[in-house]
């Protein structure tokens, strides 16, 4: 850029902003401080990556014992932030916030938020510091550590029955399915490389008659069978059958055994896949999930509530974790059984699940 440009500039900048010429001399100092930070601030930005600058401040400003714990904390952050397609140089409070409900929501102690909040604070003064951002652009400034607790928490939506029910008969027999099960077993969707499904004729005192159950499990199934043992079996038109199946009956929503025995008609029936000592009926979603992303399904449940809340047929616009939540929520209320919701949610401790389902707004 020649002296000529820079001449042409200046003119161009007092013309479009004919005020600069009034400023007193006071303002004038503080137009070319500011002036100045904005051009170190890009020439410092392009200079490094994001990795790189983390890598600069944990070797020079945290003390050795804290550096790795550091590093960790803050390459999760920036992690976290990509998956919002932001920048760790340009994001807002917003995002911040955002952040925070999200860990209390994945059942994060409280004091371990705050330590990881205190990290990333002063990781974001040394951005400012070292003029990486502006003073304006930091976020931290206008959140005080102090005021972080879960009451900061949304609890969560979670649909009724009615809309599961409206969702449902828009989707396909498979869609159906794959948001009957989330919505009334709790499974998550990985887990569902390892259903099996199975249907029978069942008579007992209470049913008045043969009904068809059918059903669906993973290898380690989660229902509590033992409270249902004194229901007498009457009739079963297969060995499998007794209070397992029952159970499975009574504690779930008609409509969830009418599309799994629609499921088992259609796709599955007497095909069966033969093993040592037993024979175990797999259903087309456990096959095609070993050559079809279950992604798919989703994707194409996630479309129709979109399509359903953009013509105002629901209140919200649902994703695949609410009808989990959903689940979750009539399970603990039908057993009280907080070890079964942590091995559901796959948790360390009950404390953990405690945490998560009260920022849920389930009642314990």
């Amino acid at each position: 850029m020649n002296e000529i440009y820079i001449d042409k500039l200046i003119e161009k900048i007092f013309n479009d902003f004919p005020e600069l010429s009034s400023i007193d001399v006071k303002q004038k100092n503080y137009f070319f401080e500011k002036l100045n930070e904005r051009f170190d601030y890009k020439k410092e930005n392009k200079s490094l990556s994001v990795d790189e600058i983390i890598k600069k401040y944990v070797k020079n400003k945290v003390k050795t014992e804290y550096q790795k714990p550091t590093e960790i904390v803050l390459l999760y952050f920036n992690n976290y932030l990509q998956k919002q397609n932001c920048n760790l140089l340009e994001i807002n409070e917003e995002i911040v916030q955002k952040f925070i409900k999200e860990e209390y929501e994945r059942g994060k102690k409280q004091g371990s938020i705050r330590v990881r909040f205190s990290r990333i604070n002063q990781f974001y003064k040394y951005l400012e510091n070292e003029k990486f951002i502006l003073q304006n652009q930091n976020p931290f400034n206008k959140i005080k550590l102090a005021e972080i607790n879960n009451n900061q928490i949304t609890k969560a939506i979670i649909p009724t029955e009615d809309e599961i029910i409206k969702i449902l008969n828009n989707l396909s027999l498979k869609e159906k399915t794959f948001l009957a099960i989330v919505a009334t077993k709790g499974y998550n969707t990985k887990e569902f490389y390892e259903l099996s499904f199975n249907s029978t004729l069942l008579e007992t005192k209470e049913t008045k008659g043969k009904i068809t159950v059918t059903y669906c499990w993973i290898n380690d199934d989660l229902w509590n069978y033992e409270s249902n043992r004194d229901k007498e079996i009457i009739y079963s038109n297969d060995g499998f059958a007794n209070n397992k199946n029952f159970y499975e009956y009574i504690s779930t929503p008609k409509w969830y055994n009418e599309i799994l025995t629609d499921f088992w008609n259609e796709y599955i029936g007497d095909n069966k896949f033969e093993c040592d000592d037993c024979e175990i009926h797999y259903s087309e979603l456990y096959y095609i999930n070993h050559h079809i992303d279950l992604g798919v399904y989703e994707q194409k449940i996630n479309e129709t509530i979109k399509k359903m809340y953009k013509e105002k047929e629901l209140n919200y616009l649902y994703k695949i974790k609410d009808f989990r939540l959903y689940a979750i929520k009539n399970i603990y209320k039908n057993t009280k059984n907080i070890r079964l919701i942590q091995k559901l949610l796959n948790h360390t401790t009950s404390n953990t699940t405690r945490r998560f389902l009260q920022n849920a707004g389930i009642e314990l």
